[in-house]
């Protein structure tokens, strides 16, 4: 997803609680993992495997479907030869 799509999802992905605006931090997740992962040209299915888990798990991280625990974001960062910080750091948004 690219472009008009992931600023849509991005926008979508907001929640206001007063003047407080704030993204869902599964989806922060989703973005960031998703980017790493191509960023290193890992395959879900090869970042899958270095996890130990069904593809089908790796692509669900990946639409915001799941909430990993503190443990799964570290095993997901090692499987991106990336940081934890990585994972969960809010972008600004386009």
């Amino acid at each position: 997803m690219c472009g008009k799509a992931q600023r849509f999802k991005a926008r979508r992905a907001k929640r206001h609680i007063g003047r407080n605006c704030f993204m869902d931090i599964r989806l922060v997740i989703a973005t960031n993992a998703r980017a790493l992962r191509l960023a290193r040209g890992l395959t879900q299915a090869q970042v899958a495997h270095r996890l130990g888990v069904d593809p089908a798990h790796g692509s669900a991280l990946e639409k915001g479907q799941r909430n990993p625990t503190a443990l799964s974001l570290w095993q997901i960062a090692q499987a991106l030869e990336a940081t934890v910080g990585d994972l969960v750091a809010e972008r600004a948004s386009e």
